[in-house]
Order: C-alpha cells, then structure tokens, then sequence
C-alpha cells in the first residue's frame, strides 16, 4: 500500500515514483532426517516493512527501475526439531530485513492491443541472525543475504480493453541463499537455496473505463527448480 506520482515529459518520456508499506504472510514445510527417520515441519512467515521505488522509461520503451526496502519478519515452526525420546519441539524468531532491486527492461508493441515486455532484474535482501532457546539449548541462526537475477518476458493482450491479461516467463539464478545455524556451539548442516529457479505467471487487469481513476490487478505465480512454490497478489490503484 502507498502513493506515488508519475509525471510524462515533453520528449515522451516518463518518469514514476511511489514509497509504500508492505505486508505478507507465508507457509512452508521442511523434511528433516534423525536417527534414519524422517520427518515433517510447518512453519508460517509474516513481515512488514516499507520503502521507496522508481521508475525511468524513454519514449522508445526502455526503461530502468529501483527500489529500496526495509522492515521485520517474524517466522514460527512446528517439529522443527526431535530429541532422542521422540519429542517434537519448535520456535519463534524474529528479524530485520533489508532489501533492494534494480532492473532495466524493453516494452516492444507487437500491435495495438499487445506489448511484450523483455527484462533483466536483480534482487538484493540481507536478514539479520537470531538466537533461541529449546529445551534449555542455545541455537543461533545467522544473517542470509540473498542474490538473485531473473531474466523474463510478459507479453500483455487487450490492453485496450477494460479486460487485459498477460502471460510471462522467466529464469532466475540464486548466488548465495546459504543458511547457517549453531546449537550449543556446534554448527549444523548448512541449508541452501543456492541454483536455478523457473517461474511462469499469468495476470488480469481491470480499469472500468479508459478514464476511470481505478484499476485492479490479479497475478498468480508458479515457480519450479531450487525454488518451489506459488504466489497470489491482488493490487488496487486509485490515480489523481
């Protein structure tokens, strides 16, 4: 959520800004191994923070953007670990984030009711480590710093229409992603998300009226590789 302003110049081209408040929520799972038996944990991540973006694009539709982010994500687990008698324990914690991005990208029109819009985008985030206690034992998580470049193209149909959709794919690698964790001194398995990751999206955007101050936008995200999962964003603009 957040305000902006847009403005166009005399040569076409354009340049945007906006600073925003941002909250998520998300649910993952871990497969663990203890004495050759396997087993399951469920955790749930929420965040909020804020920052600020911009965004440069010429008249012959190529643009570049940014933006910069901060904020605390708190993160519960279930049978996160088990003891020797088969007890099952978990944890809170609680961190700071910090975040940017940068991208530049082509809007090429293929007609007057589609465009197709090819990027290259780098991701920056960096969370601070926590320190626990289950059971008595100490465990100390320490900070990640995530790189990822992502590469894609989305192509938008019916963008004159109040109905517009568009369909994208993209390919990301992930530079660092190591996560290291301590119990009682003793270093644990580093876990990774280190590789390669596939991500294919389809969206719909809704303006009433090519004058209406409203539109909305739907996006659902699939993602495949070192990185597995999906998304679902639902976005409102109101533009004075």
């Amino acid at each position: 959520m957040g305000v902006g302003n847009a403005a166009e110049f005399a040569d076409g081209d354009e340049f945007s800004w906006g600073v925003f408040y941002e909250n998520g929520s998300g649910n993952y799972r871990t497969f663990n191994e203890f004495n050759n038996e396997f087993f399951r944990g469920d955790g749930s991540l929420v965040y909020n923070g804020g920052g600020i973006a911009a965004r440069y694009e010429n008249a012959n539709g190529v643009y570049t953007e940014g933006s910069l982010r901060a904020g605390m994500l708190k993160s519960e687990m279930d049978n996160a670990l088990r003891d020797g008698s088969g007890n099952y324990y978990g944890y809170d914690s609680e961190s700071a984030y910090y975040g940017a991005h940068i991208g530049v990208g082509k809007i090429i029109s293929l007609s007057d009711s589609s465009d197709l819009d090819v990027y290259g985008k780098f991701f920056h985030t960096y969370t601070e480590g926590d320190s626990f206690t289950v059971n008595k034992d100490k465990f100390e998580f320490d900070s990640i710093t995530s790189d990822r470049l992502r590469v894609g193209a989305r192509v938008t149909t019916n963008k004159a229409n109040a109905f517009s959709t568009y369909y994208g794919l993209a390919y990301e690698y992930e530079f660092n992603g190591d996560a290291d964790m301590r119990a009682q001194n003793l270093k644990a398995p580093t876990q990774s998300l280190q590789g390669s990751s596939y991500m294919t999206e389809v969206g719909f955007n809704y303006q009433p009226t090519p004058d209406s101050p409203w539109s909305f936008d739907l996006n659902m995200r699939g993602y495949a590789g070192e990185r597995e999962g999906a998304s679902f964003n639902v976005q409102a603009t109101y533009t004075f």
